[in-house]
């Protein structure tokens, strides 16, 4: 059977406790994460019943908020009201009490700002540098050709090669 080989199957499981955060844009956050069966037996017990999954969302400011989850092994796009800053999560269980218990903490993320650049600098080009007009070229005997020339199909030879033979000649 001739054809394209079957794509892997990735496992659903790697039996590792990881959490990994990734920003998408300015706006919106990413969120994946595993917890393996013996953190979560150790972790289940200490809270309190009737507990259920929670990425608890920490920004720079610490006002957190939550958002629920499905499980154990899972991903989360997280929708955020203010662009930029830094942020990081914690997977929990949130017990009916209202207690949060972490089993895992991210990495921060830092997002871009929201909006162009409020910097001007001498370090920056300006918009009227940007479209100055490009200077003439210069032919293989050091004058300066007419634009004609070159966007014509002129029977000059620019290359730096041949620059070089020329100059060995």
């Amino acid at each position: 059977t001739c054809g394209a080989p079957a794509a892997p199957v990735l496992p659903k499981r790697y039996n590792q406790d990881l959490i990994g955060l990734m920003l998408q844009d300015p706006f919106t956050l990413y969120c994946y994460w595993e917890v393996t069966a013996n953190t979560l037996s150790c972790r289940a017990r200490a809270a309190s019943g009737g507990e259920v999954f929670v990425v608890r969302v920490h920004p720079e400011n610490d006002d957190h908020f939550d958002v629920g989850v499905g499980g154990a092994v899972g991903s989360v796009y997280i929708n955020l009201e203010n662009g930029g800053g830094s942020y990081f999560v914690e997977l929990g269980l949130r017990a009916s009490d209202g207690g949060f218990h972490p089993i895992l903490r991210s990495n921060t993320v830092l997002l871009p700002p929201v909006g162009a650049s409020e910097v001007e600098d001498h370090r920056w080009q300006l918009v009227d540098e940007l479209y100055q007009p490009a200077p003439h070229p210069v032919g293989p005997d050091g004058h300066t050709l007419p634009r004609s020339c070159v966007n014509s199909g002129s029977s000059y030879d620019l290359s730096s090669a041949s620059l070089v033979r020329k100059k060995e000649r």
